[in-house]
């Protein structure tokens, strides 16, 4: 039980740097624990040493400064590698790079620190990098191998990849072999909730293993089938070397064997289950951030903890209350992934499961040289039709991710309700699983959606997309696009999720240009959207009590796309906003002309910033508190100009721009219903 407590403390001094407050909590809840154990003085050492140690460890960085690097590759991405030279991780920029894990180069360049682009809802992958202990990027100039490692796992996934046409290679090679790569399907399964089924887990491999050890059982006894069987599985963990939940397994397996046979069952879980978890932590202390460690080490002792302490005898409903407390406990990772829950996705993992299961065996069959191929395309084709029929059956409630106190609030009610119900407290634990339902409700019920006003600029890099709600009415406001990634579903639609937005009244785009409309299309095929607008003739438009006014009817005839540009106006809690889109110049000295008066508070530059637009006249002519700027990071428009920042600070105006901020909101709160 020492280790445990070692283990635990280890996890929580680590993620200091990351989560102060949530981490003091749990630290003084632990030492607490530790303080009243039988041994006190043990425990409360214990505990506190590795506290100290992991929030210290989590502050140790090397830095030095060099233009070249002996480097051992350690990771290997389709673009890109991770290469650790002296205790420090670099990562490598290089598309469709032929690097395996265990290459030993000399790389010679310039190091500069870590810089990506970042959407709204899109995945940080600067964020990423750093909790894996990369700060750096390395350009590479002039590269020499020192040793290529005569393992060439990489080449050899890729022959047996090729025996499989395009339309489900990627599904099983994401099943297979760990590899994110887009398929006919994708889109399905992972808005059923599917996706970590197909991302092999330590459920398959456990069920690979006993496979291959009721293969050997035939001809040989259980103690030697199981170690032909661990032998076997061997390879296949070694060609995925790096992947967390394999390496994890088989580190236990291997354990488990000796355990068995050798120490004759001598150690007990509590601790060799620590042990191996502060060993993984020794080798690479960054492990703890993934949640394939978080997850990978807690659902095993929560197993251990139902399947030890609850009061039932009949194994049956044992095995499922451990699926529900399973579930239970995965609910907050899930909102996490997919910022909704879907109820139905637990029914349909107990089908999938197995069809997965069958393909996977079948898939390292053919992986040891067994043409198995047309059996698996068969499969894989069943998988994508039975998703592409469910998705039309699918119902999901929308949530916001839960942050670090609530998770810490739901943990806690979870854990004491756990060990309340253990020890057949009713008074308590029946309390308690009120006091979680009631959470539960207000969690997933939108009540903020109807007590505010919103305006948010979304970031959606080099484009323009704004959404204004008014209690329970949605209205956007361009959609963004780009050529790089899919703007509807990466960026708007998980953050509509986040606000418990279940659709969109009114969408309204200023003018043709892609970086304004270009996600339309996929937002209406993924998105309930009931109303599309974009003719001047349509406004003025009132809508849940929203007035828009389009400023701009002067340019209907051009030819220029910019000049064709809405300018809408609307007012929200007695605040009002002007959106410019492209508009130039020219229309702002008509729009002057024209009106005498035209209210802003809150001004969203036209044109992204251009030089093109926003002249100084203009601003005097508005007198705008703020200003809006929504670009892209670095964008090769050269946005925002630097006469255009200079005429907004000369009239007083406080600039926000969502390349710097990211999404840029403004809140109001009415609690007339």
């Amino acid at each position: 039980m020492i280790l445990l407590f070692a283990l635990i403390s280890l996890v929580i001094g680590l993620y200091f740097r990351y989560h102060l407050l949530p981490c003091i909590i749990l630290s003084l809840i632990l030492l607490t624990i530790s303080f009243f154990r039988g041994r006190k003085k043990l425990y409360l050492l214990v505990s506190t040493s590795c506290l100290l140690i992991g929030v210290i460890t989590s502050y140790i960085s090397f830095h030095y400064e060099s233009n070249s690097y002996d480097a051992l590759v350690v990771e290997v991405k389709e673009n890109y590698y991770i290469a650790s030279s002296r205790l420090k991780k670099l990562y490598v920029y290089e598309k469709d790079n032929k690097k395996e894990v265990g290459d030993i180069i000399h790389i010679e360049g310039e190091k500069k620190e870590l810089d990506f682009s970042l959407l709204e809802s899109g995945f940080d992958f600067k964020d990423y990098l750093n909790k894996k202990g990369i700060d750096y990027e390395f350009k590479v100039k002039r590269e020499n191998v020192i040793f290529s490692n005569p393992l060439r796992f990489r080449d050899y996934q890729e022959k047996f990849l090729s025996h499989f046409s395009d339309e489900y290679r990627g599904l099983i090679a994401s099943m297979l072999l760990a590899r994110n790569e887009d398929y006919n399907g994708k889109d399905n399964l992972d808005s059923l909730h599917l996706n970590r089924l197909i991302n092999t887990s330590g459920i398959y491999y456990g069920i690979y293993l006993s496979f291959f050890t009721f293969i050997f059982s035939i001809f040989f006894k259980k103690k030697w089938a199981k170690l032909l069987g661990l032998v076997l599985f061997t390879p296949y963990v070694f060609s995925l070397f790096g992947k967390f939940s394999l390496m994890r397994f088989y580190v236990f397996a291997v354990f488990r064997y000796f355990n068995e046979y050798v120490f004759k069952k001598k150690v007990p879980f509590l601790t060799y289950y620590p042990l191996i978890g502060i060993g993984f932590l020794i080798f690479d202390y960054h492990l703890v951030y993934q949640d394939s460690f978080i997850l990978g080490f807690s659902i095993p002792l929560l197993v251990q903890l139902i399947s030890h302490s609850f009061p039932i005898t009949r194994l049956r409903y044992k095995k499922m209350l451990i699926g529900v407390l399973i579930l239970i406990f995965f609910i907050p990772f899930d909102i996490k992934y997919h910022n909704e829950i879907y109820p139905l996705s637990y029914p349909l993992q107990v089908i999938f499961t197995p069809i997965f299961t069958l393909l996977g065996l079948l898939g390292i069959f053919s992986l040891y040289g067994l043409p198995l191929y047309p059996l698996i395309e068969l499969i894989a084709h069943l998988i994508i039709s039975i998703s592409s029929f469910m998705v039309n059956l699918k119902f999901a409630i929308f949530l916001p991710a839960m942050n670090e106190y609530i998770c810490l609030f739901y943990y806690g009610l979870y854990f004491v309700f756990c060990y309340y119900y253990s020890i057949r407290f009713r008074l308590i634990y029946k309390y308690l699983l009120l006091v979680l339902s009631v959470f539960s409700f207000c969690y997933i019920t939108p009540i903020n959606n109807g007590l505010t006003d919103s305006v948010t600029f979304i970031n959606v890099g080099q484009g323009d997309s704004c959404l204004i709600t008014h209690k329970y009415t949605s209205v956007l406001i361009d959609t963004g696009g780009s050529i790089y990634t899919d703007i509807g579903q990466e960026c708007l639609i998980p953050y509509f999720k986040s606000r418990r937005i279940y659709d969109i009244d009114l969408v309204i785009t200023t003018h043709d240009d892609y970086d304004h409309m270009g996600a339309l299309a996929s937002l209406e095929n993924h998105f309930t959207v009931k109303n599309y607008i974009k003719e001047v003739d349509k406004f003025p438009i009132d809508i849940g009590g929203i007035h828009f006014t389009n400023y701009n009817t002067f340019s209907t005839s051009s030819n220029e796309e910019n000049d064709k540009s809405l300018v809408i106006g609307f007012s929200l809690s007695n605040v009002d906003f002007l959106i410019m889109g492209d508009a130039p110049i020219s229309v702002e000295k008509q729009m002057m002309k024209k009106y005498r008066h035209i209210p802003c508070d809150i001004l969203k530059v036209g044109h992204h910033g251009s030089d093109t637009s926003t002249s100084d006249e203009f601003v005097k002519f508005l007198s705008p508190k703020e200003a809006i700027i929504s670009a892209g990071k670095n964008n090769k428009y050269g946005h925002p100009h630097k006469s255009v920042i200079q005429t907004l600070k000369n009239n007083n105006v406080k600039i926000r721009s969502t390349f710097i901020e990211g999404s840029i909101s403004y809140t109001y709160y009415s609690f007339a219903l």
